[in-house]
């Protein structure tokens, strides 16, 4: 069997497993999400970023109205990068996986919704 044609029947076996290995993995909905428009990609573990949507993005408006959702997103991207460069100098890094990156996202516009309620309050 030539070379190429080894090559191209690896080529098939990859196109038949990828949805399998995708969908495992729950990067079907992340491919789904990517139709929309995104407005900020924070980096997760793996080397891969959790793209965040224009739809999700005003769902996190309307959830946490006391929060600047534009500037908390380049918040946490920014706190991603560092956390990936410290990983990468040896350091141990907290980045989020893809399945708890909506979680994490989540968990931190409630801290800052709480955080504005308290200044609010004084």
């Amino acid at each position: 069997m030539s070379l190429d044609r080894i090559a191209k029947a690896l080529e098939e076996l990859a196109e038949i497993f990828r949805p399998k290995v995708a969908k495992a993995r729950g990067v079907t909905k992340q491919i789904q999400l990517i139709e929309e428009p995104v407005v900020e990609r924070i980096p997760i573990l793996g080397g891969g970023e959790f793209a965040v949507t224009k739809s999700y993005s005003d769902e996190l408006g309307k959830a946490y109205p006391a929060v600047d959702v534009p500037l908390t997103l380049a918040q946490i991207r920014a706190w991603a990068i560092g956390e990936k460069q410290s990983k990468s100098n040896g350091g141990a890094a907290t980045l989020w996986t893809l399945g708890g990156a909506s979680k994490a996202i989540n968990r931190w516009f409630a801290k800052e919704q709480n955080r504005a309620e308290g200044v609010r309050r004084q």
